[in-house]
């Protein structure tokens, strides 16, 4: 499988020029950890996370720093800093997005980045401009979900990106672990040995994405 098979491709950004307040809602709001920061033509800047905003909460309350380790304290780190704590938009406090990845990289050289770079997420770009996000947990659903023999068509990807999308607005789904694939339109859920409320809720879910064929809970039907 590819890094565009299992990536999300609907990602929340920001703008460089988004105001922190803003960024800390959009991220309350849609449930995730971070966001890629693009400027006006999809290039991609940086990548603001939740540890960012919580560096620069926790900079309100630390104690001033002594004049001796100001003295030997290299400036661009010190300058770096005072932006990040005290910077109001997404360009400020961002971290620089220096690991990235291509859509047609194996799931082998992603979960390599991921561990040896020890991040939680990759931007995958194409020509330079952002196309998806790949996390750690796209790597595991990947890996608990049986693979589908043969390449996966563009337009089972698309339902996937759909499906996943979909997944992300709904609240109740958050605290479980998901996992499916997507076959000539019909959806395989996987980890449910007996009919439930959220295995109802997912079938909703699924049949109401456009071009869905069918939904399948294996060891349930």
């Amino acid at each position: 499988m590819k890094v565009q098979d299992v990536m999300s491709r609907e990602v929340l950004t920001v703008s460089p020029d988004t105001p922190v307040h803003e960024v800390a809602r959009l991220l309350s709001e849609h449930h995730v950890s971070g966001a890629p920061v693009v400027d006006a033509d999809g290039a991609l800047l940086g990548i603001v996370t939740e540890t960012d905003l919580a560096h620069r909460l926790a900079a309100k309350v630390s104690p001033p720093r002594s004049w001796l380790r100001a003295l030997f304290s290299a400036a661009p780190a010190e300058a770096l800093d005072y932006a990040k704590s005290r910077g109001r938009k997404a360009r400020d406090i961002m971290t620089a997005a220096t690991v990235t990845i291509g859509e047609e990289a194996s799931l082998e050289e992603a979960a390599r980045l991921l561990e040896e770079k020890g991040v939680r997420r990759l931007p995958v770009l194409r020509g330079g401009k952002l196309v998806g996000v790949v996390s750690r947990a796209d790597m595991l659903r990947a890996l608990l979900a049986p693979e589908a023999p043969g390449p996966v068509s563009a337009d089972d990807r698309a339902l996937r990106a759909a499906i996943q999308a979909a997944l992300r607005e709904a609240a109740w789904t958050h605290a479980y672990s998901i996992h499916f694939t997507v076959r000539d339109g019909e959806v395989t859920f996987y980890g449910f040995s007996s009919p439930t409320e959220i295995q109802r809720g997912l079938r909703v879910l699924a049949e109401g994405v456009p071009g869905v064929k069918a939904v399948h809970f294996p060891g349930t039907e």
